[in-house]
């Protein structure tokens, strides 16, 4: 079928904020949790039996589902760590 397209958009982002404007599905949501550096699993948030959509964004940053943020100092502009 011409103009007829099977494909898939995946994209990725730092911004948990865009967790919390309630346009996706626990099912579209996904996170990638690394272990020490070497290892890595990706589960989606459709894993978590009680789901709330209500903050999403904070309870991401507070570590509730895992794939807890590391943000180092050198990343943030407002920091002297001198």
């Amino acid at each position: 079928n011409r103009g007829c397209y099977n494909f898939q958009f995946i994209a990725t982002t730092h911004d948990s904020r865009l967790m919390d404007y309630g346009i996706y599905r626990s099912d579209e949501i996904w996170m990638m949790d690394f272990k020490d550096g070497v290892e890595s699993t990706l589960y989606s948030l459709d894993c978590f039996d009680t789901f709330d959509t209500r903050g999403l964004g904070e309870k991401y940053l507070h570590g509730l589902f895992g794939a807890i943020p590391v943000i180092h100092s050198s990343n943030r502009g407002d920091v002297d760590d001198s």
